[in-house]
């Protein structure tokens, strides 16, 4: 779901760029740095989808900036951006750390799954004998 949220963001960014002519020929400095700051979350965005992180709150400000570019309403565009922006890279500092931590507890439930087997080949017979040895220690064997 995120990754086809982030592909649909992907591909109307594009068509954006490539269908405004005058886009990296602006004069308007504002209009570009609110462009950049709008790349710059969504190339967060996808790193930390990449990452496993979860980003679905983000995604809905994300999308509601791009629409107003799209309007051409920048102010309201670069508020929302200046919003989600600190959390973003908060998150992006995070994911080295989280990465690590979803590795090591799979790798960690990997190995306990595969010790199973050899814990039981040579755990089960010791304790099934101490069972059984339990169970028939006052049998008589009768001559």
């Amino acid at each position: 779901m995120v990754l086809l949220v982030v592909f649909v963001l992907f591909s109307q960014t594009i068509q954006v760029v490539f269908s405004q002519g005058s886009f990296l020929s602006s004069n308007s400095g504002d209009k570009n740095v609110v462009w950049d700051k709008w790349f710059r979350a969504y190339e967060i965005v996808v790193e930390l989808s990449k990452a496993g992180m979860n980003i679905s709150s983000y995604l809905p400000s994300l999308q509601e900036a791009y629409d107003y570019l799209e309007k051409g309403e920048y102010g309201s565009a670069e508020n929302i951006l200046d919003k989600i922006l600190p959390g973003l890279t908060k998150l992006y500092e995070e994911k080295d750390s989280f990465v690590f931590w979803k590795n090591f507890k799979k790798v960690t439930l990997a190995v306990l799954i595969g010790s199973f087997p050899v814990l039981f080949y040579f755990f089960f017979p010791r304790i099934y004998l101490r069972i059984w040895y339990k169970v028939r220690e006052k049998w008589v064997v009768g001559k």
